[in-house]
């Protein structure tokens, strides 16, 4: 119980049984959460890696963070709907992804890129918090 206190600054530990049951302490939540997983054993492990180790050495891929990404190529697709996304925008005088995710009907990073494209040519400002973007273009 003091391990319990000391370590997780709440009791619970104390509680467990073993072999795969265990207490995750969420960022967001104030409690602990008991939670239940598969026991895999050590061996069980190591057998598991000698079979992948079977395939060869792992290929890796090599990020640059440091470079920022070029703007991606636009297709015809995209810049038709590009054409539809600017006309809903500069008629209805609402500049949001999730306006446009609701006006034609289409995923959030789909509608986040066509605001990124208006905000690259200069259709609309950047966003600046919960601020909405201003329109910059009147066609």
């Amino acid at each position: 119980k003091t391990d319990s206190k000391i370590i997780l600054d709440q009791n619970g530990a104390e509680s467990l049984l073993g072999k795969g049951d265990f207490l995750y302490k969420s960022p967001t939540a104030a409690d602990l959460v008991r939670i239940q997983s598969p026991y895999v054993s050590e061996e069980e492990i190591e057998k598991i890696v000698e079979e992948a180790r079977k395939f060869g050495k792992p290929s890796y891929v090599d990020f640059d963070l440091d470079e920022e990404p070029e703007s991606a190529a636009v297709d015809e697709e995209d810049e038709e709907l590009f054409e539809q996304a600017w006309e809903i925008v500069r008629v209805d005088r609402k500049a949001s992804a999730s306006y446009l995710q609701r006006r034609m009907r289409i995923g959030y990073n789909k509608a986040a890129r066509l605001m990124e494209l208006m905000e690259e040519r200069g259709y609309v400002s950047p966003q600046i918090g919960s601020k909405g973007r201003e329109i910059l273009r009147a066609g």
